[in-house]
């Protein structure tokens, strides 16, 4: 691990589903908030990097968060095979 503790890029990624964070994106809430300490916000969505655009998935990449509906979940939940 690293000894520099210091934080320049935030990543983030989200379903396509109405979320508090797709709004505060569309807003450029979260750019300014972070502007004055020299963070910049990126989104995964925007990357042509594809190992970046992985982390969607894997959640691998420092500094990233990910937001999604529960749509997917629920979705989900008739597939599962509870055992007995």
């Amino acid at each position: 691990m690293s000894q520099d503790s210091s934080i320049d890029s935030i990543w983030y990624t989200r379903c396509p589903v109405p979320t508090p964070l797709g709004l505060a994106a569309r807003q450029d809430w979260f750019k300014q908030e972070f502007a004055n300490d020299g963070i910049t916000i990126n989104t995964l969505q925007e990357t042509q990097d594809a190992a970046l655009r992985e982390s969607h998935y894997d959640h691998k990449l420092p500094h990233s968060f990910r937001q999604g509906g529960n749509v997917p979940a629920i979705w989900r939940v008739p597939m599962v095979q509870i055992p007995k």
